[in-house]
């Protein structure tokens, strides 16, 4: 009875998944085709905009919670405040069965921007049926004089450049690095094949999202210590073992608090902590911006990804283990004149050198959008 059991559970999910897959592939077969059609009966001839850029990014936070992208505050508000005309296309809500690409090539040909973001875009085969295959983007690329930039957020796994930039390499897109200044991405990999690649950061218009407010919160941490994150959850449990007083959460992605309850505590924050190894190797995540913005003493693991902007016990203050952690934690809190020393030059560095300004230099100047 047991071996019927499984057997039969096993038949079942084997039947789910294969008719799974077979109606993928006849989602992507039929929403690449009207793609390609599109892109060879279109042969109109338009002027370029040059100052307007086609942003193609999530308007969500998560496929389960219907909050805005975090995406809005890092790319929208930064070019809006540098007085770019950005039109925006949403990978998770611009949908329509058949025809996403359809409507993507009309809004890029009726805009015919200077330049096409693509944020969050993955050139895989499991990518969101809304996102382009990388034979429409050829095709498009062959119709439009627009730059290709493509924004990536979490590069810092060994596989990363071999699944996605070389992929798309014959496009001769910039791409943007937002969390690895080392372009440390292995052997091998970008020091041979010629991208054109940017070292950026997550940026943040200065007090729009974060900004410091009474410092009521000692200690402050806010992430996830499920899959690769792990390792964090010894370091949580210490924290709590050695009593030290703060606002920890380490609930999952949609059950985190919403943005404004986060940018809140955070700004209520004396230290936020935060952890900096990703999959394979340490990373430059925009909590380390948050924590600066927010006017908080940056509590970091000590990583060679963060000094190639800021400067331990200067802009921020590192750490090596549990026991170092909990107790710079005790020290400066003990130390209050030297604590607010150092948030106050990390917030400095980010608001008046590591600005929007800066970015949105770092991209243009390849691109040639004043």
């Amino acid at each position: 009875m047991f071996c019927q059991s499984k057997i039969k559970k096993y038949l079942i999910w084997f039947t789910t998944k294969s008719t799974a897959i077979i109606l993928d592939s006849f989602l992507y077969l039929i929403e690449n085709a009207t793609g390609i059609f599109i892109s060879i009966i279109d042969f109109r001839r338009v002027k370029q905009n040059s100052n307007k850029i086609v942003l193609c990014r999530n308007k969500y936070y998560s496929i389960n919670l219907f909050e805005k992208s975090m995406e809005q505050y890092h790319i929208d508000e930064t070019l809006a405040y540098m007085n770019y005309q950005v039109e925006l296309f949403f990978w998770d809500a611009d949908c329509t069965l058949f025809v996403n690409q359809v409507k993507l090539w009309f809004r890029v040909r009726r805009v015919n921007p200077a330049a096409i973001f693509f944020s969050s875009y993955t050139p895989r085969q499991k990518r969101g049926s809304v996102q382009p295959s990388i034979m429409f983007l050829r095709k498009l690329k062959l119709k439009v004089n627009s730059s290709f930039v493509f924004l990536w957020w979490d590069t810092c796994s060994d596989d990363f450049y071999t699944q996605n930039i070389t992929r798309l390499r014959n496009l001769k897109a910039i791409h943007l690095i937002m969390d690895n200044p080392e372009l440390n991405f292995g052997e091998g990999n970008a020091k041979h094949d010629g991208q054109i690649l940017i070292p950026l950061y997550t940026n943040y218009v200065k007090n729009s999202f974060i900004a410091p407010l009474d410092k009521d919160l000692d200690v402050v941490f806010l992430g996830q210590v499920s899959s690769y994150r792990h390792g964090r959850r010894e370091y949580v449990e210490y924290l709590m073992e050695s009593n030290v007083a703060g606002y920890v959460s380490t609930l999952d992605r949609q059950h985190q608090p919403d943005h404004g309850k986060y940018a809140e505590i955070m700004g209520r924050a004396k230290i936020i902590i935060n952890f900096s190894k990703s999959v394979n190797k340490h990373q430059l995540k925009g909590r380390v911006f948050e924590a600066m913005h927010a006017g908080a003493m940056l509590l970091e693991t000590d990583n060679t990804q963060i000094k190639t902007m800021f400067q331990d016990k200067v802009d921020y203050v590192s750490f090596s283990t549990k026991e170092d952690m909990v107790k710079k934690i005790k020290y400066y809190l003990d130390n209050d004149e030297l604590r607010e020393s150092i948030a106050s030059s990390g917030r400095k560095k980010v608001t008046e050198f590591y600005d929007s300004s800066y970015f949105c230099k770092a991209i243009f100047d390849n691109i040639n959008i004043k």
